[in-house]
């Protein structure tokens, strides 16, 4: 299976600082006194950062599972744009029935993409990807917090002004939630996409 090109450094890394580590410790052995590592030896973070880096690292099915999941997250951020462009023309919430729809299919069909993306993950990779995922199911919630405003907002007539600041808090929460995601995207070493628009 293809890995990144950054994995294969940290791999030839890895290797020469073993051999580093054991040159220095056949030409040294002890002294640098009792308890302390040779010298050239290798940093123990490096290592772990190294490990973790393995774990984590997504697979090729996994890249393409993140970019459709990508690509729904921003189709719906794009669709929270037009709505509130459009309600500054719109007389009521009845014009905006049809945009208003195609934004909630457009984050159902993110929260299934995430779905799947996530049932694929190994046991290193729950565990390593916690505080991650922890993060990113926060600003899920938010999402659908600010979807479920939205739905009642559109409900009411001559309410154009309350759709609009509605769907401007849902876009502002798709930002914060495409942030997450791509901070998820890019420790597991996934390309960063064109749709990128928070992780910074």
């Amino acid at each position: 299976m293809k890995r990144s090109t950054a994995l294969i450094f940290l791999v030839l890394l890895s290797l020469s600082c073993n051999l580093a580590a054991q040159r220095g410790g056949g030409r040294r052995g002890g002294a640098g006194g009792a308890g302390a590592p040779p010298s050239g030896a290798a940093d123990p973070n490096s290592m772990k950062d190294f490990d973790h880096a393995i774990a984590v690292q997504a697979t090729d099915e996994q890249s393409a599972h993140f970019a459709a999941w990508a690509k729904s997250a921003e189709s719906a951020r794009k669709i929270t744009t037009d709505i509130t462009r459009e309600t500054e023309s719109a007389k009521d919430g009845s014009a905006l029935s049809g945009h208003i729809s195609a934004l909630r299919d457009a984050v159902n069909e993110t929260q299934s993409a995430q779905e799947r993306f996530l049932r694929s993950f190994s046991d290193k990779q729950k565990s390593g990807l916690k505080d991650f995922t922890k993060k990113l199911e926060k600003a899920d919630s938010a999402v659908l917090k600010a979807l479920k405003t939205l739905d009642e907002n559109s409900g009411r007539p001559n309410n154009s002004k309350q759709i609009a600041s509605s769907a401007d808090k849902l876009e502002q929460a798709l930002t914060s939630f495409q942030g997450e995601q791509h901070k998820l995207g890019e420790e597991m070493g996934i390309p960063s996409t064109p749709s990128k628009t928070a992780a910074n």
